[in-house]
């Protein structure tokens, strides 16, 4: 989670706000259509959902229901270290 809330801090108002209101589809449905959900490539636990077409976040299941956020950003930084 620091590592989350490290990078939010560094978006700008109005990306912070649309990473905020994907969180929210997140928590409501993480299968929504407007996150575009899928598994982090080569892992077995990581998810990303898109917020808009650049910004990323990444998330995996801590216990059944309970979302973990990991990151959020631009695409390619996040990717890298999700």
């Amino acid at each position: 989670m620091h590592r989350f809330l490290k990078n939010f801090a560094k978006l700008d108002q109005e990306f912070q706000l649309t990473t905020y209101e994907a969180i929210k589809q997140l928590a409501d449905d993480p299968r929504h259509p407007s996150l575009g959900t899928h598994r982090v490539q080569a892992t077995r636990s990581m998810w990303e959902a898109s917020a808009n077409m650049d910004l990323r976040i990444t998330w995996q299941y801590d216990d059944p229901g309970v979302i973990l956020v990991r990151n959020c950003g631009h695409h390619d930084p996040t990717l890298k270290n999700p």
